[in-house]
């Protein structure tokens, strides 16, 4: 299974230009759209053929939105006829029946500013599954033996399952996370919606160069 280029959107001119590299999929960072968010709605509504990812990232998860989980649902909700998938982060689990009777696909996630051990890697990847169809695990090694741990859990669970790296230190991890399996990974096309991700060029450049082509041929 070849790895989903997917490109983080956080503005109308983002947007714009993502659709121009053709990435697999696109993810609107709703919480990170400001006054914008409207206009871009009814851009999704009517012109796009690339798959779409609703996200609302939360303060406590590196994003911009600080309200409850009903507030998230009603910020959410205007979003769910027009994407394919819906970003799902644990505090927010409850509405994943819901958003899945719709036809949609639930990523259940979690950005760590730590690196969990072993254990807890497993613990999450399991619980996240029973409320989503891809977990996606983001976690901030401390060195490069994290990111052994990270690529050898990364190869061996359950697919298919998103993994990857908090902040510039490690970025490189984020390719590495894709040729032992991850799902995707989140590039920018001009705007960084997040620290350390890549111009969707470069990862493409990088994917090559490692001739990531089927991720160890882990069926589809």
């Amino acid at each position: 299974m070849k790895p989903r280029l997917i490109i983080s959107v956080s503005s109308e001119q983002d947007y714009i230009n993502a659709k121009k590299y053709a990435p697999d999929l696109i993810e609107i960072r709703i919480d990170l759209l400001g006054e914008g968010e409207d206009k871009i709605l009814e851009e999704c509504r009517g012109n796009c053929d690339i798959p779409l990812i609703g996200t609302i990232r939360s303060l406590g998860e590196g994003g911009l939105f600080d309200g409850s989980a009903d507030e998230w649902y009603e910020e959410i909700k205007p979003w769910i006829p027009v994407c394919d998938y819906i970003d799902l982060e644990m505090p927010y689990s409850g509405f994943s029946r819901g958003i899945r009777d719709c036809g949609k696909k639930a990523i259940p996630s979690v950005h760590l500013d730590y690196m969990p051990d072993d254990d807890e890697l497993t613990s999450l990847e399991r619980s996240m599954r029973n409320s989503g169809d891809i977990p996606k695990i983001i976690v901030t090694p401390e060195d490069h033996g994290d990111v052994i741990r990270l690529s050898e859990f990364t190869l061996k669970c359950a697919k298919p399952v998103i993994t990857g790296v908090m902040g510039a230190k490690f970025r490189w991890a984020r390719a590495l996370c894709c040729l032992f399996g991850s799902y995707g990974v989140f590039c920018h096309a001009g705007s960084p919606a997040s620290q350390g991700q890549y111009h969707i060029d470069e990862m493409r450049e990088i994917l090559s160069l490692l001739d990531v082509s089927d991720n160890t041929g882990i069926p589809e």
